[in-house]
């Protein structure tokens, strides 16, 4: 089952991959959604695939647009999760001596209503969940996940030919 702890080790790996020079996206990049199609993907394929759950994503990815299998709920607490914990991350990969805390949980996480995200984490999913939707809906957006499905149907018969 996933936990947001499991978000913060995939950023914390991204970002150590970015520093030799192939890794994660930073916040604006992602914040882009559909309008950015590299962090898109990069974003689906590491961020929402574990929120979703590996085994469901990598069989539907490769047959279904990432609405298809993805709700906006789902991308909006993906990149939620993203925004809480990207600079705390950033900073301890940065090596600063002060950590930079996240933005909307505090350390007794899960063991509260809400999960122990405050009212302003709260305030910002429902803004994420609204954007995203409107993204999902523009013309560029539907574009852009048409180009992801061909993407990756493609990658797919080319692996089952190699096979």
């Amino acid at each position: 089952m996933f936990s947001d702890g499991s978000i913060y080790c995939l950023i914390l790996t991204g970002c150590l991959k970015a520093n030799s020079g192939n890794g994660c996206y930073d916040e604006d990049d992602v914040l882009d959604l559909r309008k950015n199609e590299k962090a898109f993907e990069w974003f689906v394929d590491n961020i929402c695939t574990a929120v979703v759950g590996v085994a469901k994503a990598e069989q539907r990815k490769t047959m279904e647009k990432p609405s298809q299998w993805m709700t906006a709920g789902i991308e909006a607490f993906s990149l939620l999760c993203y925004q809480n914990y990207f600079d705390m991350v950033k900073s301890q990969v940065d090596n600063q001596e002060t950590p930079i805390p996240p933005k909307w949980t505090a350390d007794g996480r899960g063991r509260k209503r809400n999960q122990g995200w405050d009212k302003a984490g709260i305030t910002r999913y429902n803004q994420l969940r609204a954007i995203i939707q409107a993204d999902r809906d523009s013309t560029r957006g539907k574009a852009t996940e048409e180009r992801y499905l061909e993407k990756k149907g493609r990658t797919n018969k080319c692996s089952r030919i190699e096979s």
